[in-house]
């Protein structure tokens, strides 16, 4: 319902099944083309996928300069340089429309990083609660 009087061209999705599930939803009635793209699935969090964290837990991994490698996760950059490319591709093929993400909390710290400016190596990344709406402009 609160994106039933908000125009898009296209929706862009991540493949993991809520998400896509969402974007369908999303979509019923609307003659807008729905893309899959696995840019947007969530960061991998290694051994630390589905534990409870805490602030401090969270202010450390999404740090460019935390050991990743420890816990196998996903470092930050290469989020960063994934969710890039493909907002890069967007833009270049579709100059013109407002395309919708969906996805995930973790994807969206990419999101916001993009068109928001990257923080140092030694500052946390902005946390976008899930569930959030946000607009973006280049």
């Amino acid at each position: 319902a609160l994106l039933m009087d908000t125009y898009f061209d296209r929706i862009v999705c991540s493949p993991l099944l809520r998400a896509k599930q969402t974007a369908e939803i999303i979509g019923e009635g609307r003659e807008v083309p729905l893309i899959v793209d696995e840019r947007l699935k969530e960061r991998g969090f290694g051994s630390l996928e589905g534990h409870p964290f805490s602030q401090d837990d969270f202010d450390s991994w999404w740090k460019r300069n935390f050991d990743f490698a420890a816990c196998g996760m996903e470092p930050v950059d290469s989020l960063l340089s994934r969710i890039s490319s493909l907002i890069d591709e967007l833009y270049e093929q579709h100059p013109d429309e407002t395309i919708l993400f969906v996805a995930h909390g973790g994807t969206f710290v990419g999101v916001d990083s993009y068109f928001n400016g990257y923080p140092a190596d030694d500052e946390t990344l902005r946390f976008i609660p899930n569930c959030t709406i946000r607009r973006f402009h280049r």
